[in-house]
């Protein structure tokens, strides 16, 4: 079963828990997503943007790169975790995720690290 099976199937979805200001849950739920459908970039993007509100600043910039690297379309995903880690004082985790961002749209100026 992939990960949007699963939330179809569950009662609890992880942008819901988020959204409730329940962090801790919607990280539970989206490793939860993610390890059943390692694939499911949605989730990773997801993952990453929660983890960046626990000050889990290596792991979210992991769990982003891991979603831009599944699809490039979660680049905006991205965008907002890089720009988040860069104003936490986290610019080797932000340079790491726009790296990942450069090289899935080499065609974005605005995804792109400086250099």
């Amino acid at each position: 079963m992939c990960a949007a099976e699963l939330w179809k199937e569950t009662s609890r979805i992880p942008w819901e828990a988020f959204l409730k200001h329940d962090v801790t849950g919607a990280i539970e739920d989206f490793e939860k997503a993610v390890s059943k459908d390692p694939k499911f970039a949605l989730g990773w993007a997801g993952l990453s943007g929660a983890l960046l509100t626990q000050k889990a600043f290596d792991a979210a910039a992991t769990a982003a790169v891991t979603a831009i690297e599944l699809d490039a379309n979660q680049a905006t995903a991205a965008k907002a975790v890089a720009e988040g880690l860069g104003k936490m004082g986290q610019g080797e985790a932000a340079l790491r995720v726009l790296k990942a961002l450069e090289k899935a749209q080499p065609r974005d100026p605005n995804g792109h690290a400086e250099h």
